[in-house]
């Protein structure tokens, strides 16, 4: 299972070779010697593949075109993978959150605790994914000795702006504040961001047999 990367988007702008040693090399290393014995590589890969401009759910039979280093390097260590691993699953996922570590809804919390009113982007649409659910469909497909190798997509249900993911963070929460709609350029960041980066799971849940819960019930069970 290899669930490390280089994910800070931002400062991979500037960190082009730490990015690429981690989520490139990184890969490549692992997937050499998952092939050399005879080892199934489970990887994480994210949604930043894609450019955005879609507006239908991705497929893992799009076309990737990242816009970011992050994005960049994430495919090219799915690349890597697919040219050496013989047996591999590419879990392509998206908006990771959980009460763990550095995240979305963290940090919404603490900004809702410590302020009166916050600014969140209401023109980038994706779906939240419980990092809780992730892992436990990793698990499945780690137990179900499947396979039929290759990309998956995996979120959970539904989809929503991240100013409707703050919304509804709060809400959960009990936390007053005042929240306001922005756009993008509204709020500039080193990294471009996906417009739309919704994955389409039909092919996951078909192969795996799964019911993915929608995000709104995930967030409510943290």
């Amino acid at each position: 299972m290899n669930a490390a990367a280089y994910t800070a988007v931002d400062k991979a702008e500037n960190e082009l070779e730490k990015a690429h040693s981690v989520n490139v090399t990184g890969a490549k290393n692992i997937a050499e010697v998952c092939n050399e014995y005879n080892v199934v590589l489970v990887h994480i890969s994210t949604d930043f593949v894609f450019d955005g401009s879609k507006n239908i759910p991705y497929t893992e039979d799009d076309v990737p075109n990242p816009k970011s280093v992050y994005g960049k390097t994430k495919l090219e260590g799915e690349n890597e993978i697919r040219n050496i691993a013989e047996k591999y699953f590419i879990i392509r996922t998206s908006w990771v959150y959980s009460q763990f570590g550095n995240n979305f809804m963290k940090t919404m919390i603490r900004l809702g605790n410590e302020r009166n009113s916050l600014s969140v982007v209401n023109d980038q649409k994706g779906t939240p994914t419980h990092a809780v659910d992730l892992a436990n469909v990793l698990i499945i497909i780690i137990l179900s000795r499947n396979t039929n190798y290759g990309i998956y997509n995996y979120s959970n249900e539904g989809s929503c702006t991240w100013y409707e993911f703050a919304k509804e963070i709060f809400r959960i929460n009990k936390i007053n504040v005042t929240i306001h709609p922005i756009t993008t350029s509204a709020y500039p960041t080193p990294a471009l961001r996906p417009k739309y980066s919704v994955l389409d799971k039909d092919k996951i849940k078909k192969i795996f047999d799964l019911k993915i819960p929608l995000w709104k019930d995930s967030l409510g069970k943290n």
